[in-house]
């Protein structure tokens, strides 16, 4: 989404929603795709506050071929966080944003995929935003980790290998946690895991936590939808800004 009287030659604030999880049914630019922050919200942030708002389908993401779905095999983030970094790069380019204020968020995969790019790619957002966020993919379904992530063995610790945890202490960029505490798909303590890690690496000043106690993996519980509008608002207001007038 582009604002009202948008030039290339702004220099606006913008946002990018990403999910790029394997096993998705639909492409999420191609239909559209209504979950409500990566439409809903993003449509709002365009009208409100005048960002450069966009949705993206990484490597990974279903519907488009084997080899680019099995992108994430034995390597999960790795081909997503290239595609996001040459996305900033256009956005700098061609699309009237500052490339120094680009925020990065998702849900599920997409919050493993905003940790992934913050931990590894550290200085190509200016802050992330994740959501219902896989850490260590040992405590995940392991039919979906087994067909998407690594070959797991019942029992073992096989997909370890995987784990954010170790690449914590890399972050420098401002990030939000964000969780339902009743989620039983992706497991509350995966969040708990990655905010301890970033707590011992001395992250504490660029780390907050927003947890929803009686929300699922949809959050919904003392979290609306409306609260969840207004956190992330407020969020990337704080450490993007606004377009001058």
């Amino acid at each position: 989404f582009r604002p009202d009287g948008w030039k290339p030659e702004d220099r606006r604030p913008a946002i990018v929603y990403m999910y790029g999880g394997p096993l998705g049914r639909s492409h999420s630019v191609e239909v559209d795709t209504t979950h409500r922050l990566a439409y809903l919200f993003q449509l709002y942030m365009t009208w409100k506050h005048g960002y450069v708002t966009v949705v993206v389908d990484p490597r990974g993401q279903s519907g488009y071929g084997r080899r680019f779905q099995e992108a994430n095999w034995k390597d999960p983030g790795k081909a997503q966080t290239e595609d996001l970094e040459d996305l900033v790069t256009l956005m700098g380019k061609d699309w009237g944003v500052d490339q120094k204020r680009i925020g990065l968020h998702g849900w599920s995969f997409g919050g493993f995929q905003t940790l992934h790019t913050l931990f590894h790619s550290p200085e190509t957002f200016a802050c992330g935003i994740a959501t219902a966020s896989p850490t260590q993919w040992e405590n995940y379904n392991s039919g979906y980790s087994a067909s998407t992530i690594d070959a797991s063995e019942r029992g073992k610790p096989t997909l370890r290998r995987h784990s954010l945890i170790p690449w914590a202490r890399y972050l420098r960029r401002p990030l939000l946690l964000v969780h339902g505490m009743l989620d039983d798909n992706v497991l509350y303590q995966d969040t708990v895991n990655v905010y301890r890690a970033l707590l011992q690496s001395g992250k504490e000043t660029l780390v907050d936590l927003f947890l929803d106690p009686d929300g699922d993996h949809g959050l919904g519980g003392a979290v609306k939808n409306w609260t969840v509008f207004r956190k992330y608002e407020s969020w990337f207001l704080r450490n993007l800004g606004t377009m001058k007038p």
